[in-house]
Order: C-alpha cells, then sequence, then structure tokens
C-alpha cells in the first residue's frame, strides 16, 4: 500500500507542477507577446451614450450603449429610412385614383 501512496503524491506533485508551469507560461505570453498587446497610449476613448427604448410587451425599458459616433450613424441610417418610407407613402397616395360617390 505504500507503494501505491507514494505514487500517488508523486502524480499530484508532478500535475501541481505542471499546472503551474502552464499557468506562469500563459500568463508570460499575454504579457509580453507584441502581437497580442494593445497600445493603449495611442487610442483615444470615445465617450458611450446610453438610450433607454421602450419594448412593446414590457415594461421594462432596454438599455442601448454606443459612442456618439456610431449614434451619429444610427440616426442618420434612421432619417434615410423615415424619408424613404415618407417618399413611398405619398407616392403611394398620388397613385390611388378617387372616385366621387355618386
Amino acid at each position: 500500500m505504500t507503494g501505491y501512496t507514494s505514487r500517488i503524491i508523486l502524480l499530484e506533485n508532478m500535475m501541481l507542477k505542471l499546472i503551474g508551469t502552464v499557468s506562469v507560461l500563459s500568463l508570460a505570453m499575454t504579457v509580453t507577446s507584441p502581437v497580442l498587446a494593445k497600445d493603449h497610449s495611442k487610442e483615444k476613448k470615445e465617450h458611450r451614450q446610453c438610450r433607454k427604448y421602450e419594448v412593446t410587451g414590457s415594461n421594462i425599458p432596454q438599455l442601448i450603449c454606443h459612442t456618439d459616433t456610431e449614434w451619429k450613424q444610427l440616426d442618420k441610417q434612421a432619417a434615410d429610412v423615415q424619408a424613404e418610407n415618407r417618399h413611398q407613402i405619398e407616392r403611394a397616395q398620388n397613385q390611388v385614383q378617387y372616385t366621387s360617390p355618386q
């Protein structure tokens, strides 16, 4: 029984050393790798703005966050869609032929 117990202890020690080595190596790779490391000094932090939107069928409004640049793009896209919808409605209304009631 002592031989069996000593083998288990030896295997446990080897596993702990292996886990320690792998964790140290992975930490070293993430810290020192120039490919994975980002240069945060050159990045300009953009202000994030959050807006609440009412969701149909829910009492809880949904909070959506984007940067100011993203909001400008989304607002422009929404305005373009509204303008196109308005144009289609006006075109459909102009095509309707009204008949006078007799």
